[in-house]
C-alpha cells in the first residue's frame, strides 16, 4: 500500500467522482448548523458510532476513552477551529477510508463507505454473520 505507485493512486481517489458522491452521501449523517457546519459534539457523537462498529460493538474500548479519541481527532480534522466545513469532513471521511480499506480500488472505498454509512444510520438492523465492513 505504501509504494510511491499506491500513494499516487490513493491520493488520485480523492478525484473519483463517484467516490466523491460516496463521501459527500456519508456526509449528510452529520447533523449541521444554520451555515451547514459540523461542531465538536456532532462530530463526537457520529465519531464515537464509526469506531464501535470498526472495532466492534464488544471492544474493550470505554466510552470515555472513545470521546478522548474522537476530541484527538477532533483537533486533527477540525484544524484546531469551532467548526468543520464541507472540504475538513470530506478531507476527515476520505483519510478513514484510506486507512480502512486493503487497495486502492474506488470500488472498495465506495462499498466500505456505503456500508459503514448503513450501519451507523441503522445500528443493530443488519446481521453481522450476512456481511463486513472490513470485508
Amino acid at each position: 500500500m505504501y509504494t510511491k505507485e499506491n500513494l499516487e493512486k490513493r491520493r488520485s481517489l480523492k478525484f473519483d467522482k463517484d467516490l466523491k458522491k460516496s463521501i459527500k452521501e456519508f456526509g449528510d449523517i452529520y447533523e449541521r448548523n444554520e451555515e451547514g457546519n459540523i461542531d465538536q459534539k456532532e462530530y463526537v457523537r457520529v465519531h464515537m458510532k464509526i469506531t464501535k462498529i470498526l472495532h466492534g460493538n464488544d471492544s474493550i474500548i470505554q466510552d470515555e476513552q472513545l470521546q478522548e479519541m474522537a476530541k484527538e481527532d477532533w483537533k486533527k480534522d477540525a484544524k484546531g477551529g469551532p467548526f468543520m466545513d464541507n472540504e475538513m469532513l470530506f478531507d476527515a471521511l476520505f483519510e478513514l477510508v484510506d486507512i480502512w480499506c486493503r487497495t486502492c480500488s474506488s470500488k472498495e472505498y465506495i462499498m466500505f463507505l456505503d456500508s459503514l454509512k448503513l450501519k451507523v444510520k441503522h445500528p443493530g438492523a443488519y446481521d453481522p454473520n450476512a456481511y463486513s465492513v472490513l470485508f
